[in-house]
């Protein structure tokens, strides 16, 4: 037993020792690589400080001054489990105007605008009191691969993780020897979980030729279960459903969703675990094969709905849909190796639909190809398994033509392309007239400088409905460019209170930061 004890108390001795040897390393290295050379002086540094949190960085990206940015570091870490952080890090610093001691980037109080080098590239492109993000950057310059790697960086320190989780994160990694803030839970805060549940895309044109996306999620859920979808920094859509089912069960969310051709950001929330995803919509996308089942369900204008037909998307699924360019003639085969075993066509509809197969063909692995006039396209199907398919939520937002339609002008107006959001906003107004169509024509008539129009319809709204956050934020920014700070501020935080949004913390942050 004393020998247990005693082996017990060496252990802890050494490890303390080694601990010890570790910080004492890390501070003579920080020191003399980022201080000045004095003992302590590289702890007043950002660099030094998350140098003596997490030790040598596994890998460092160093970007001298280019054509887009000032110098900047990147610094990745696998992980830093002594903190709870498991999953990978991206901890981003920046040389302001090329001189003086590197800055720690948050991408929650920083702007990418921080970041940018007034070069000739650049100049000018952005207007002055604007906040910047990854998409303007992206939509109006070519990135080189490195300034891409910037871009990432500066969105989150982690994938996934959004908001103020970053700066939780930075609290962590960046705090001064001895003053770790208490309370932050790091790995909770994080989006990055390894075995995420599968996601399906198709992509399809509706009849009025809106393009729409159908995403299909397998995953277990107890209780609540959420999608986001963001461009850039500004959040598209955001859904939740509540299940109270007690214990997980395995369940298919399915959401249909309205989006152009750009970069995307999903996050779907299962219980208290959020995984994230990149969702690419390309301007040219070409025709894919759906396979499935027809749903028994008669529910109409959801998820997977072609022509009046609900589809179950399954890989062993005795239904396929595919959509061309030109409604015609689509030649549908079932083959194996050279071999075709089985052919049929379907006529003239904008999505072609079609049975696979018939009893006949053995049950196993084949390849299905569709052709339409100079097109094909072919995908793998198992002939033949298991139908049986888990609880299908189908969360039925944006599916009617007013909501498809206001779906594209909000796209079109977070791009920065008024005109276009207007014909689509419009559009949708006509079909069905809606507070949400309004507020987003009233933050078009604030962009143009109508405020007293724009500010009658948006308390007009709030009467209705005093905890409409897009109409608080809308009100907000008009009641700021009158220069009436003080009712803005009210406004913004009115807004947090009903909902959290980075966007607003920092518009209410630069806010307060102003001379008075």
């Amino acid at each position: 037993m004393r020998t247990a004890i005693f082996l017990i108390a060496y252990s802890a001795a050494a490890f303390a020792q080694d601990a010890d040897s570790v910080r004492r390393e890390r501070s003579a290295y920080v020191d003399a690589q980022f201080g000045s050379g004095k003992q302590g002086s590289g702890a007043n540094t950002d660099r030094g400080r998350v140098y003596l949190n997490l030790g040598q960085p596994n890998g460092i990206t160093r970007v001298p001054s280019s054509r887009l940015f000032f110098p900047i570091e990147i610094w990745r870490y696998a992980e830093a489990p002594e903190l709870g952080i498991r999953y990978e890090l991206q901890i981003l610093f920046y040389q302001r105007n090329g001189t003086g001691e590197y800055k720690l980037y948050s991408p929650n109080l920083n702007s990418i605008r921080d970041l940018l080098n007034p070069q000739p590239a650049s100049r000018g492109m952005f207007p002055v009191n604007d906040i910047i993000t990854e998409a303007d950057v992206r939509t109006r310059l070519t990135v080189s691969p490195v300034e891409n790697e910037v871009l990432d960086a500066a969105i989150s320190v982690a994938r996934g993780i959004k908001g103020v989780g970053n700066d939780e994160v930075l609290a962590l990694v960046a705090a001064p020897p001895g003053a770790r803030p208490r309370g932050l839970r790091a790995d909770v805060t994080s989006r990055v979980v390894a075995d995420r549940p599968p996601m399906t895309v198709f992509r399809t044109l509706s009849t009025e030729g809106v393009p729409q996306v159908d995403l299909l999620f397998a995953a277990d859920v107890a209780g609540r279960i959420a999608l986001e979808v963001q461009e850039g920094e500004a959040t598209l859509a955001r859904y939740e459903t509540m299940l109270h089912f007690g214990t997980a069960k395995p369940v298919r969310y399915e959401q249909r969703l309205q989006l152009l051709p750009g970069e995307y950001r999903v996050f779907l929330t299962a219980d208290s675990r959020t995984f994230p995803y990149t969702l690419a919509i390309p301007a040219q996308a070409p025709p894919e094969i759906l396979t499935g089942f027809a749903s028994e369900s008669q529910r109409s204008r959801t998820p997977f709905e072609f022509g009046g037909m609900r589809l179950e998307p399954a890989p062993n699924g005795n239904i396929a849909v595919v959509q061309f360019a030109k409604a015609g003639r689509v030649t549908w085969r079932l083959r194996r190796g050279l071999e075709t075993i089985w052919i049929a066509r379907s006529e003239g509809q904008p999505t072609a639909v079609q049975a696979i197969g018939d009893l006949s063909i053995p049950p196993g692995t084949y390849l299905l190809e569709a052709t339409s006039s100079d097109e094909t396209r072919s995908c793998t199907v198992q002939v033949g398994g298991s139908r049986a398919l888990p609880l299908t939520i189908s969360y039925n937002a944006n599916l009617t033509a007013a909501e498809r339609y206001r779906s594209v002008g909000h796209q079109f107006l977070t791009r920065g392309n008024a005109a276009e959001a207007r014909v689509w906003l419009e559009r949708s107004w006509r079909e069905q007239p809606a507070d949400a169509t309004k507020i987003e024509l009233c933050r078009i008539a604030a962009l143009t400088g109508k405020y007293d129009s724009a500010r009658i319809e948006l308390k007009a709204i709030l009467d209705r409905d005093p905890d409409n956050f897009e109409a608080f934020t809308v009100l907000a920014y008009i009641e700021l460019q009158l220069q009436d700070n003080a009712v803005a501020e009210r406004l913004y935080s009115r807004a947090l209170e009903i909902h959290s949004s980075p966007a607003v913390a920092k518009a209410l942050a630069e806010l307060r930061r102003r001379p008075l």
